[in-house]
């Protein structure tokens, strides 16, 4: 049974409260409230679980609580079961569960369900959580997003680290096997040089003797040519 924590003929601490936390405290549900399907029986709250809910309604807030599960009908003209809580100073306070066409602004709406044919699938989605508890939902959610992206975020770290790890291998591979080859080249250059050089070398002593060989030979026969010519005008008693 669905009940107002504060009735009428309570007029002076029921509209004083119920008006004072209005707009205050947020609509919605806090707990429980849990809807199940078995074939087309809709039940509504669980045995032994709290089950509570603010709204707000004529400009009062009004706190309702589910004390037992509660049986509601719902029809495929009728898919949505939400809670009616209503007060008035001079009537009797509403708290009931029923089934709706379209919720009305001082209804939560607990859940929607669709006929499969066979019996009654319960939607979740459109169904009044309270903000706090919202925020927690979407904290949560939000937290398990950002684990899972950062858990994504890991192993492609780790798959990108292994595939630069194994282009870095390659690449130092690479860069051994070409400076090796440069090394080579530069030995294999500098021997040739060295070649040519003592090459060279060695054709210009050869050179320098042809040179001086051809110099003696001059002198020689200079000096050959001057001591005949000494020795004529020593004849000739010059």
């Amino acid at each position: 049974m669905l009940q107002a924590d504060i009735q009428w003929r309570e007029q002076y601490v029921s509209h004083a409260l119920n008006r004072k936390f209005t707009g205050i405290i947020p609509t919605g549900i806090y707990e429980g409230f849990v809807c199940k399907a078995s074939g087309y029986r809709l039940t509504v709250g669980e045995a032994g679980a709290s089950n509570t809910a603010v709204v707000e309604s004529n400009g009062y807030s009004i706190t309702v609580r589910l004390t037992e599960p509660e049986v509601v009908e719902p029809t495929a003209a009728k898919p949505y079961v939400v809670i009616d809580a209503r007060y008035q100073m001079g009537m009797t306070t509403i708290a009931r569960l029923i089934a709706v066409a379209e919720p009305a602004s001082h209804h939560l709406v607990l859940c929607k369900v669709t006929d499969t044919g066979s019996r009654w699938q319960v939607d979740t989605v459109e169904r009044h959580l309270a903000k706090t508890v919202r925020l927690d939902g979407a904290i949560a959610e939000m937290a398990a997003a950002q684990i899972d992206q950062m858990h994504r975020f890991l192993q492609h770290r780790d798959e990108a680290k292994n595939d630069a790890d194994s282009a870095q291998e390659g690449a130092e591979k690479t860069a051994r096997a070409l400076a090796a080859s440069l090394s080579a080249r530069i030995t294999q250059n500098e021997e040739r040089r060295k070649r040519e050089q003592a090459l060279a070398d060695q054709k210009a002593v050869v050179a320098m003797a042809i040179t001086g060989t051809a110099a003696i030979n001059t002198m020689t026969r200079q000096i050959t040519m001057l001591d005949r010519l000494m020795a004529v005008e020593k004849a000739a008693g010059i």
